[in-house]
């Protein structure tokens, strides 16, 4: 049986959920003269049944809000339908798709013949296929829906997975959005005969559209996603959906802890506690595919797939993946004796970097209380990556473009020289960099793919 895949893409809509029954197509006889359609979608609904491996399916114009009704006078043939390929499906005056036996996708509008008001919406008729143009089209159509987080996961990932690895996250991501728009047919029904709470509707648009229509489940973890959705759509009733909610809830994490894993151990996601549509994923792959970080270890040395992108590195830290990043060696001609800090040094884990840090006179090795196991500031992070790249600064007068950070900052002529050359932006919010606070690990992943692009170039060009 050929399946029909719809695709909302009204501007209106709040919460998806807001459905109204089958009867509330704009098929009744009513004369009322009211024409305000500010309220109405388009919306499919029916059985979809095979004859000669056709199907046939009803389109209508649905209310977006139970409380603002859509134009209640409309009749269906009120408005003009259209559809974008003939040689996929027919659109009757009343909105009934008859679909002939290729697949592929079709726009389909209506437009009211007195008021001009057009709606419109996508159809996907037939079994998705493998091609990642036409599945992320498809993600394209629903960002009115559910915003622009369920297509961030192609920008941040296109040109890092395999096209094989990235058809399937897309074809997971579709399925699962279907199966949540079918979910909210069934909960608009519910919400017409006997309403909902508002609590109840917002706990219902927060896990559907907030949680698991944003993230991208993969291989077991998508179909047993899909299933459990599938499983609280055939099941629910105005008696019991706030249990098949909680239920619902607790698949969801479930799904989501096993998602991470396997997308870990398959080699889609540098860290369990990382994921695919966050803004650093190209840094931190970055610097785990060049051995600059490797993440956290058991007591026994054994790596635990955690990297912890919010926590703060510390001075120890940035001098390991300073090192790495610029591939500086030991200079033992450089190397001088600081005590009580060598002493402190000499049973760290990052001894030989501190060893190496110290014999290119780094600024950070030059305090004799040399502490590696506090947190370095984003100033001293800055400083020490330049530094790691023989890329030494005059530090008389310098200009500073951020608001905070003056001629008296510490560092500020190598934190001006980062920005001018792109290497750091400061605060979104604010024109602040705040030199003197500490830096989180994927703060600092950015710092080391920026650096090697740029610090490695400008120290050849020095040469």
């Amino acid at each position: 049986m050929k399946k029909i895949w719809l695709i909302s893409a009204q501007i209106f809509i709040l919460f998806v959920a807001l459905f109204s029954p089958i009867s509330t197509f704009a098929e009744t006889n009513s004369e009322t003269n009211t024409t305000d359609l500010s309220y109405c979608r388009i919306a499919g609904y029916g059985t979809y049944y095979g004859a000669n491996n056709n199907e046939n399916f009803q389109v209508g114009i649905l209310s977006n809000q139970s409380n603002q009704p859509c134009y209640s006078g409309a009749k269906l043939t009120d408005f003009t339908w259209s559809i974008s390929d003939t040689t996929i499906a027919e659109i009757s005056e009343t909105g009934y798709i008859s679909t002939k036996n290729d697949n592929g996708f079709v726009n389909i509008s209506a437009q009211h013949k007195t008021t001009g008001d057009t709606f419109r919406t996508g159809l996907h008729i037939g079994d998705l296929n493998d091609d990642p143009e036409t599945l992320f089209g498809i993600l394209e159509t629903k960002i009115n829906t559910y915003g622009s987080g369920i297509t961030n996961l192609t920008e941040n990932i296109e040109h890092i997975l395999l096209e094989e690895t990235y058809t399937e996250v897309l074809k997971s991501k579709a399925n699962i959005l279907q199966a949540i728009e079918e979910a909210y047919i069934r909960i608009g029904e519910i919400e017409a005969e006997t309403g909902l709470s508002d609590t109840l509707m917002t706990n219902l648009n927060e896990l559907f559209m907030e949680k698991i229509a944003i993230y991208n489940f993969y291989e077991d973890s998508a179909y047993n996603m899909l299933e459990d959705i599938e499983f609280f759509t055939d099941t629910v009733t105005d008696t019991n959906i706030e249990e098949k909610l909680n239920n619902l809830e607790f698949n969801y994490e479930s799904n989501l802890a096993n998602a991470a894993e396997e997308k870990y151990y398959s080699g889609i996601i540098p860290f369990i506690d990382t994921e695919l549509t966050m803004w650093y994923i190209e840094y931190v792959i970055f610097a785990k595919q060049h051995g600059i970080v490797n993440g956290y270890t058991t007591e026994e040395g054994d790596l635990t797939g955690y990297f912890g992108p919010a926590d703060y590195i510390t001075v120890a830290e940035l001098l390991k993946m300073a090192i790495n990043t610029a591939g500086t060696e030991y200079n033992p001609s450089g190397f001088t004796y600081d005590y009580p800090a060598f002493t402190t040094m000499a049973s760290h884990w990052a001894f030989d970097y501190y060893k190496t840090a110290k014999s290119h006179n780094f600024t950070l090795t030059q305090d004799k209380d040399f502490n590696p196991d506090r947190y370095a500031s984003r100033g001293e992070v800055i400083r020490t990556f330049f530094e790691a790249f023989s890329v030494i600064l005059e530090e008389d007068n310098c200009y500073s473009s951020f608001d905070d950070v003056f001629s008296t900052t510490a560092h500020g002529c190598y934190i001006e020289e980062a920005r001018n050359l792109g290497i750091i932006s400061g605060d979104d919010a604010t024109n602040n960099f705040r030199p003197y606070e500490p830096i989180n690990r994927v703060e600092v992943a950015k710092i080391v793919k920026k650096t090697d692009e740029l610090l490695a170039v400008e120290e050849v060009s020095e040469e």
